[in-house]
Parts: structure tokens; C-alpha cells; sequence
């Protein structure tokens, strides 16, 4: 059976990890860089700039992708978003408590050289439960998250079609600034940290 040559981006949570170990247990050839926004990206970047291969699978990181890295994906890149459309870039389980939204998300969708940007390939809606708070928000979104990255990767490992959709992102981009400003405001927020390091 042919091993697909993976380049796998995620977060340093046990939910990167458990998406790695699914990689290995079904036979991808993966080389994993874990990071956060607020470590020395040094490494990882030495690592992502040789690499070439088939596909590029990005989980729940924040990490920004060079066009030239993205184009060595012979198959394809991807990457799974802890939110859904409504909010690009970072900072959605804030805004989406803030908002009273009732639901949340996560969207799987190809990567190009906009954040967040890319024809959407699935999503996933579930409800936002009474006393919700961001931190909680986070830990499901992850675990759907996960659920979602099983379900893409045992596609490509069983060379099925990769489904779509007519789904289209919100046209605002939510930045890392923006997530500062909002977090700074919120000092009852035990998320807000000088590096505004969440995602």
C-alpha cells in the first residue's frame, strides 16, 4: 500500500498529539512539527522549508504557511479550523461567547495563500451549551476537530474523493491584535495574557 508522505502541523495539546498518532498507526510517512505562537519558530520553520511531499495536513495551529512551502504539497494542503466560517483567523471561541452565538464549529478547507481562506472541503456544527465559557468552547471544538481529521485522513489513505462544498467564508479576519485588544478589555478573562496566546 503506498505511504503518503505527510508534512503535519499542530499545536503542542494532547490533540495534535492524538492526531499524529492516528498518522502513524495507519501508515503515513510523517514528519510532525508541533508549535505555539508563543515559542521560538526557528526549528519548525528549518524543518517546513525543506520538506516536500504529497499532502500538508495543518491542525489547530497558527502557524503561517509560505505560498512556496504550500505549492510543494504534491497532493494537497489542508487545514483544520477550530471554528467555523463565521470567524476566520483567531480568537472565534471569544467572539462567539461575546456574541451569544448558539452555535459553534470547526471547517476543514484547503490552504492557499489567504488565512483562512480556502474552498472548504467539510464542516462540522454543534450547539454552544448554557454556561458555556471560552475555555470550555475550546476543549470540545478540539475534540471535533479530531473527529473531522480522522474522517479527511481515512479518505486519503483509502484514495477516496475528497468531498466539498459550496460553503463560503465570512470576508472579516479576525487578528492576533484584534484578539489582544479584546483580551485587554476583558481583564476578567483569565486568558488575558501580554502575549495574547490563544488561539
Amino acid at each position: 500500500m503506498y505511504s503518503h508522505n505527510v508534512l503535519f502541523i499542530g499545536d503542542d495539546s494532547v490533540w495534535s498529539q492524538l492526531a499524529v498518532n492516528y498518522l502513524k498507526e495507519n501508515n503515513f510517512n510523517i514528519i510532525a512539527v508541533l508549535w505555539n505562537y508563543d515559542t521560538d519558530d526557528s526549528q519548525a520553520k528549518a524543518i517546513i522549508e525543506q520538506w516536500k511531499g504529497d499532502w500538508i495536513l495543518s491542525f489547530k495551529s497558527d502557524f503561517i504557511l509560505p505560498y512556496s512551502v504550500i505549492d510543494r504539497a504534491q497532493k494537497g494542503a489542508i487545514n483544520f479550523h477550530p471554528a467555523p466560517v463565521k470567524y476566520r483567523g483567531i480568537g472565534g471561541y471569544h467572539y462567539a461567547i461575546e456574541n451569544k452565538d448558539t452555535y459553534f464549529g470547526v471547517t476543514c478547507h484547503y490552504i492557499d495563500n489567504k488565512i483562512d481562506h480556502g474552498k472548504i472541503i467539510k464542516t462540522i456544527k454543534f450547539d454552544i451549551v448554557s454556561g458555556e465559557t471560552p475555555d470550555s468552547l475550546m476543549k470540545r471544538t478540539a475534540a471535533y476537530a479530531l473527529s473531522l481529521f480522522y474522517e479527511i485522513t481515512a479518505i486519503i489513505k483509502n484514495g477516496q474523493k475528497i468531498p466539498n462544498t459550496n460553503i463560503k467564508w465570512s470576508n472579516k479576519l479576525y487578528t492576533r491584535s484584534q484578539l489582544c485588544d479584546y483580551l485587554r478589555h476583558h481583564e476578567k478573562n483569565k486568558f488575558a495574557k501580554g502575549n495574547c496566546y490563544v488561539s
